[in-house]
């Protein structure tokens, strides 16, 4: 069978030859961000929730309600991070979290001054709770904000509890 030149087909025939799992994937992960919805992920479980606590412009501020939301689906939660556009010049930018009131975390999320991710963090964030229950409301708080540091999101990533059939 010759290679099709549209690159629309060539995907096709790609997802024919034995790639049809990464195809849907990548398609259905398209979908979402095309919608605009926070969740990133595909149909196999893995499941990422980012959310903007912050403009891009502004230094940050302590604030006790920085964000909020609610997840989408039952969520076995495994990780929790964050990063900013603009590090810190001047101490550290700590961020909490509480899922339906309840503190989420044991250890806060750490930025740490001159860095621009939690993952780097001289102590990384604990969880408290793992198992976030369907329609769970999740608020962002930020309790330290450093100086000059700007534009901070929040990710939260773990593995949907209940996976739905793929289309």
């Amino acid at each position: 069978m010759p290679t099709p030149s549209n690159p629309y087909y060539q995907r096709a025939f790609n997802a024919l030859a034995g790639s049809l799992a990464r195809a849907r994937s990548a398609v259905n992960e398209f979908i979402l961000i095309q919608r605009g919805f926070d969740l990133i992920g595909d149909f196999t479980g893995a499941t990422k929730y980012q959310l903007s606590c912050s403009d891009l412009t502004s230094d940050l501020e302590v604030t006790p309600e920085a964000a909020y939301f609610r997840v989408q689906r039952a969520l076995t939660l495994t990780e929790v991070r964050a990063s900013l556009l603009e590090p810190s010049v001047s101490g550290a930018v700590t961020i909490d979290m509480t899922v339906n009131g309840s503190p989420l975390l044991t250890v806060p999320i750490t930025i740490d001054q001159g860095e621009e991710t939690s993952t780097t963090a001289a102590v990384p964030a604990e969880l408290a709770i793992t198992s976030i229950p369907d329609d769970a409301e999740i608020v962002i708080s930020i309790t330290t904000a450093g100086a000059g540091a700007k534009g901070l999101i929040v990710s939260m990533l773990g593995a949907i509890s209940v996976l739905l059939p793929a289309p």
